[in-house]
């Protein structure tokens, strides 16, 4: 698969019509998960007004946690373009937190979330063996088929349960069609800023067709049900609700911040590889700052009045189709939530677009999400048990969205992991990967003789490694490239015929050889050479042998 080429990188500095307009359609793509803080609000019983003041808070939030993802603030922030919206991670135990505890329980579990997540970032490395590259594209991955199978339901005006809604009219669904064929169109024939702007022109021109077949009133046709009356940020009266610790639910919000640092993890790993062509295996400390920055939004969205928040796969989708992956954009789009905030028409904005416009727009870019997703997975030789993993995770996942029925009637105790299929795929792939490691660690033992034909002995060594463990090309050339330097400088005292053991393990994260030979020290300047050819290099001697150990990360 070929990754589109960005007309505006990640440091670039579009001009400012290009800010704008990419701004507003991340906005606008984004607005269709507001519905979560709504649903949420209902759960608990609250008046409209209090509902019509979290949704204005909301936008704040979302404001805040977009800069916080995509500035670089100490040790906070990828630096990516990776706007923040509400994760439907969060939606079950938020919806159980609402009806056993009202808002405040709501605010005071996200907040409890959040610092999980922070937790989760500061070992993310440490525990990569069980948060696999592979394992984040999947989430990025079965988060694209979550939205697209929503943004279809929305395009056609189909209920949760798959039965048309009451208003639905064959006309109506005329603009979504547009909106889908105007921004595929585009994006495909385009060139410029036609591309660049294919979701904002699409939702443009399917709105006009919308406004011009609807048999009823447009406001019958908002995602949010209604539009709601002008609210001032300044007339809130806040915190709407005192945040409190309900321990019962703790495990469904922990459960939800896991789900979140993957999906974010996955969605920096796609920005990553979008924005470096070379790109060949995730860079540590931007997923780090990221995760970090997605665990301190959602401990903002708690305090201000809110849902939790995580990365939008949704908006690292559009930058992949139109072009425009310029960090100078999350910004515009976080500055732009905020001001929103402030404006007295702020809801009526939000809502303003047609859930059947919004959801071809949402069922287009989904389609970008899903082949992102394929490309990390991709990224990694499969063996059998990868294969299971994420077969058997997606369809577990799959069946609780096509055979409900069956998972609502699940033990009590497990009601809090199977009222989301995203959970339910996350956990299987979590379990399924922790229970692999099982002996996955391997080892290979080579003799070679010291001679002419010793590195070629030693490269046949690693091709038989790499075809045995399906490890990455790239990490077999650095390998092969750091045991011909090891071997020329361990031989320099060696005579013809005296032999060595090359020994070779693999556990799916390092790849490790072992070169143990009867010599002298390896010396300062054959240490130093080889460090710079392994991610980590070291040498130990003892009374029978000395070893030069070489760590290749996977």
């Amino acid at each position: 698969m070929s990754t589109p080429t960005l007309a505006y990188g990640l440091d670039s500095r579009p001009p400012r019509l290009v800010i704008f307009g990419s701004a507003v359609q991340h906005i606008g793509l984004g607005s269709i998960i507001l519905v979560f803080p709504v649903l949420v609000a209902d759960a608990a019983g609250v008046s409209e007004q209090t509902t019509q003041h979290m949704v204005v808070l909301s936008c704040f939030t979302l404001g805040i946690a977009t800069l916080l993802q995509c500035l670089r603030l100490g040790p906070v922030g990828s630096g990516f373009l990776i706007p923040a919206v509400f994760t439907a991670a969060y939606l079950p135990a938020s919806l159980a937190a609402a009806q056993m505890g009202g808002l405040g329980a709501v605010f005071g579990m996200t907040i409890f979330a959040g610092l999980v997540e922070i937790v989760l970032s500061r070992f993310c490395d440490r525990f990569r063996a069980f948060f696999p590259p592979e394992l984040a594209g999947f989430v990025v991955l079965y988060i694209g088929l979550v939205l697209g199978l929503l943004g279809f339901r929305l395009a056609v005006g189909a209920t949760a349960d798959g039965h048309p809604e009451t208003h639905t009219d064959a006309a109506v669904h005329a603009g979504a069609l547009i909106t889908l064929l105007v921004t595929a169109g585009l994006n495909v024939w385009g060139k410029g800023r036609v591309r660049m702007f294919c979701a904002l022109i699409g939702l443009a021109a399917g709105y006009v067709v919308f406004r011009l077949t609807a048999p009823l009133e447009p406001q019958a046709y908002y995602h949010l049900g209604q539009v709601p009356q002008r609210v001032f940020f300044w007339q809130i009266e806040w915190p709407l609700a005192m945040p409190s610790f309900e321990p019962t639910l703790a495990l469904g919000f922990v459960v939800g911040a896991v789900a979140a640092m993957l999906r974010a993890s996955g969605d920096i790993i796609t920005s990553q590889k979008m924005n470096d062509p070379a790109w060949t295996q995730p860079e540590p400390t931007s997923i780090h700052r990221g995760v970090l920055a997605d665990g301190i939004g959602t401990v903002v969205a708690g305090i201000v009045g809110t849902l939790g928040v995580n990365t939008y796969s949704g908006s690292v989708g559009l930058a992949n189709a139109t072009g425009v992956a310029a960090r100078v954009v999350g910004v515009a789009t976080g500055v732009l939530w905020i001001v929103l905030t402030f404006l007295p028409n702020t809801s009526v904005v939000i809502v303003a677009i047609p859930k059947p416009i919004l959801g071809a727009a949402l069922f287009f870019v989904s389609t970008f999400i899903v082949a992102n997703g394929l490309q990390i997975i991709a990224q990694r030789p499969l063996d059998n048990r990868k294969i299971i993993v994420i077969g058997t995770s997606l369809f577990l996942g799959l069946s609780r969205d096509v055979f409900d029925e069956i998972w609502l009637h699940a033990p009590a105790i497990a009601q809090a992991f199977t009222q989301s299929s995203l959970v339910i795929a996350v956990l299987s792939a979590l379990v399924l990967t922790a229970l692999f490691r099982i002996g996955v660690s391997r080892r290979l033992v080579a003799t070679i003789e010291h001679g002419p034909d010793a590195t070629r002995a030693a490269t046949q060594f690693l091709g038989t490694v790499a075809q045995s463990w399906s490890t990455r090309h790239d990490v077999v050339y650095r390998a092969t490239s750091a045991i011909s330097a090891a071997l020329r400088h361990v031989t320099r005292d060696m005579r013809p015929g005296d032999r060595m053991q090359l020994i070779a393990t693999f556990d799916d994260i390092d790849l490790k050889l072992k070169l143990r030979y009867h010599g002298t020290p390896l010396r300062a300047d054959g240490l130093s050479e080889l460090g710079g050819l392994c991610d980590r290099c070291r040498h130990r001697t003892s009374a029978t042998f000395s070893e030069v150990i070489l760590r290749f990360r996977h």
